[in-house]
């Protein structure tokens, strides 16, 4: 199915959980590389910021051998305010959900997740191993078991996503894409316009008519968020054309970023370090016309400025 073959994280997705939406304020996704920085102890200590946390960053920070240091050296600082952390549900799992219950969901909070995200902080501050400690490692065991399949399927779906998204594109749109002279408003409305097709394809295969797969893609649902993120992403391998020697760990690593930039849509922005994860998020939220993100101080670069070009 065109540009779907990426649509999931790779592996199966998890048993569904109940969703929650939050309507507060203030709320930023914690990309993992800034769990350390000092501008997170200032900022959990400000005005009403809440904090979500994607499940894949657990993943990020079990991966090694020395896995227990590092969670908690990665935590300390939120161990500091148990109640203000939220855990989301994986894309994967609220794609699922969206799919069985034929609409989209309200929100992307798992309230079972957050129950243990914030245990496992309370045993952090608390100096001990508890039961949240035991779940952690039970799940990168059974996780790390499967690596090197799991960052090979990973590889394979970017490989067939790129494929088909570079068909859709003609010699001279792949060139003006690598030669950098499209300005990203011409970009996000070749997304927007090449992304429902695949969309209504997708909704339709679920045995939603024309018309109702229309309108539920005009919600914005987790589907298309994937979908319109894929486009993206591989509209960006294009013009940096450094996909050929992508290895299957790096693979992987795309797609984890994957699940900070779409959750960030469903917020105010993200607290990264990454650049490329800021500008791949800004764009996103350009493409579903969603008000720009929320800077934290020092947080969220300008894109820059390209001579404008149509695409299409």
């Amino acid at each position: 199915m065109a540009c779907v073959g990426a649509l999931r994280t790779c592996g199966a997705p998890a048993p569904l959980t109940l969703v929650v939406r939050l309507t507060m304020k203030n709320i930023f996704v914690l990309d993992q590389n800034f769990m350390r920085d000092d501008k997170l102890n200032d900022l959990i200590h400000g005005d009403n910021l809440k904090i979500v946390l994607p499940d894949t960053a657990f993943f990020e920070m079990c991966k090694a051998p020395e896995w227990k240091s590092t969670l908690k050296n990665s935590l300390e600082i939120l161990a500091q305010k148990p109640h203000i952390v939220y855990l989301s549900a994986p894309s994967n799992e609220v794609i699922q959900w969206e799919e069985n219950n034929r609409r989209p969901t309200s929100g992307i909070i798992s309230r079972r997740y957050t129950q243990f995200a914030r245990e496992l902080l309370k045993e952090i501050a608390e100096a001990r191993e508890g039961v949240a400690h035991a779940e952690i490692e039970r799940l990168m065991y059974q996780r790390n078991e499967n690596v090197n399949k799991r960052q090979e399927e990973c590889k394979y779906a970017i490989t067939n996503l790129k494929n088909k998204i570079g068909d859709s594109l003609s010699l001279e749109q792949q060139k003006k894409l690598r030669a950098k002279t499209i300005d990203d408003a011409s970009l996000c409305q070749y997304i927007r316009e090449l992304a429902p097709d695949c969309a209504l394809s997708f909704f339709q295969s679920l045995g939603m008519n024309r018309e109702r797969a229309s309108f539920f893609c005009k919600k914005n649902p987790a589907t298309i968020r994937r979908i319109y993120l894929n486009i993206l992403n591989a509209t960006e391998w294009i013009v940096s054309g450094g996909f050929e020697g992508l290895s299957p760990k790096k693979a992987e690593n795309e797609l984890i970023d994957q699940e900070y930039i779409i959750a960030g849509t469903y917020f105010d922005g993200i607290l990264t370090k990454e650049n490329d994860i800021k500008l791949l998020h800004r764009k996103l939220r350009l493409i579903l016309r969603l008000p720009p993100s929320k800077d934290a101080p020092n947080q969220t670069p300008r894109i820059s400025p390209t001579t404008s070009q149509p695409l299409l």
